[in-house]
């Protein structure tokens, strides 16, 4: 529709933004019909699993009572290892697309008292996780459990954007994403020392947090999946 993308060229050039909302409105305008019924409404859909999409999350979840956790506190999936994609999660998912940003989701447990939002990783980030976990294994972590904490605390650093009121800069914002050399000694990467602030956590609140991250990879990759299709989701 040639007048939708004159009507959007505009309002970029008047330095206005442009959301998932937006783009919806000037097609129903033009169209005199409403579109978008599915990106309005809760979906029911098949989950695809983080671990299957993502070798970082595929570690990390490892050594893990996959039923108690689906089923656990947050219930990611149900019974039928289907998941809830809410209109608040696509527009997030697509608002981010729209304007090339990270998806953040918000997420509150504990009765309010634990208030955290969460972000995808880029590729690198992820790949800095893993080589940096990788590394510190080798002849060191004596279980593969020990090694997932340690790679949970590092994806925690880098996708927790916000906790109980501290913001917390992308790992790709802090600098290099892995070791460089300075006068010949090695530098470690910045957003190593942020890994630390995960790994004090006390125990139950690192595994509600953990938990949170992985129902956001649930959602996050299960959007991916449906992104070919024109509201996001798949029929079941």
């Amino acid at each position: 529709m040639p007048e939708i993308a004159e009507q959007l060229r505009q309002r970029i050039k008047n330095g206005g933004g442009i959301s998932s909302a937006d783009v919806a409105s000037l097609v129903q305008e033009s169209s005199g019909e409403k579109t978008g019924d599915e990106m309005e409404k809760t979906s029911v859909v098949q989950a695809e699993k983080p671990e299957h999409s993502d070798a970082a999350d595929n570690e990390a979840a490892k050594e893990m009572d996959r039923k108690n956790f689906f089923f656990g506190i947050l219930g990611a999936l149900d019974s039928k290892g289907r998941t809830e994609i809410t209109p608040e999660d696509k527009q997030a998912f697509v608002d981010a697309i729209l304007a090339n940003a990270r998806m953040q989701l918000k997420f509150s447990l504990f009765g309010g008292k634990l208030n955290f939002t969460i972000r995808n990783r880029t590729y690198e980030e992820a790949r800095a996780a893993m080589h940096f976990a990788s590394d510190e294994a080798r002849g060191t972590f004596e279980s593969q459990t020990v090694f997932s904490m340690r790679l949970r605390a590092m994806l925690m650093a880098m996708q927790v954007a916000e906790f109980n009121g501290t913001q917390y800069p992308t790992a790709s914002e802090l600098g290099n994403l892995f070791t460089v050399k300075v006068d010949g000694k090695p530098i470690p990467p910045p957003w190593l020392k942020q890994t630390k602030t995960f790994e004090d956590l006390p125990e139950a609140i690192f595994e509600a947090v953990w938990q949170c991250i992985y129902e956001f990879e649930v959602k996050y990759w299960t959007l991916v999946r449906n992104s070919r299709n024109q509201d996001f989701w798949l029929p079941e």
